[in-house]
C-alpha cells in the first residue's frame, strides 16, 4: 500500500506539472551544477538512449556519460552552445525515471564547438 500512496503523491491531480518540476530541478540544478550524488529521481537501473544510437544501462553508466558533457565545456561561460533538444522520460510508479530518450542534432552541436 505504501508504494501505491507514493504513486498517488507523485501523480496527484497535476501529474505533468510534477514531472516537469522534477525534470527542471534535475536539468537546471543537479545537471548544471554537476551534483551527481543528487540524482535520486533516476532508477539505479535506468536505461538511457542517446542520439548517436548508443545506450547506457544503470545509474553509474549514466553519470559517466553526464560527466563527459563537461569535458568540452568545463566552464560554460567561455563558449555558448545553442541547441534544441527533446527528452522523453518514462516514470515508474514511484515517480522515478527508469528510461530516458535523448534527441538532438549531433552535427549541429559539433559545428558549434568547431569540431567539423
Amino acid at each position: 500500500m505504501t508504494s501505491f500512496l507514493k504513486y498517488i503523491a507523485c501523480i496527484g491531480k497535476n501529474k505533468i506539472s510534477k514531472h516537469i518540476e522534477i525534470f527542471n530541478e534535475l536539468d537546471f540544478n543537479i545537471y548544471t551544477n554537476q551534483k551527481w550524488d543528487q540524482l535520486k529521481k533516476h532508477s539505479n537501473n535506468i536505461i538511457v538512449h542517446y542520439p548517436d544510437g548508443h545506450i547506457t544501462k544503470g545509474l553509474n553508466d549514466r553519470i559517466t556519460e553526464l560527466k563527459k558533457s563537461f569535458v568540452f565545456a568545463s566552464d560554460s561561460r567561455t563558449k555558448k552552445v545553442k541547441m534544441q533538444m527533446v527528452t522523453i522520460l518514462h516514470w515508474n510508479k514511484d515517480c522515478v525515471m527508469n528510461e530516458e530518450f535523448l534527441f538532438y542534432d549531433n552535427t549541429e552541436f559539433a559545428n558549434q564547438l568547431g569540431m567539423n
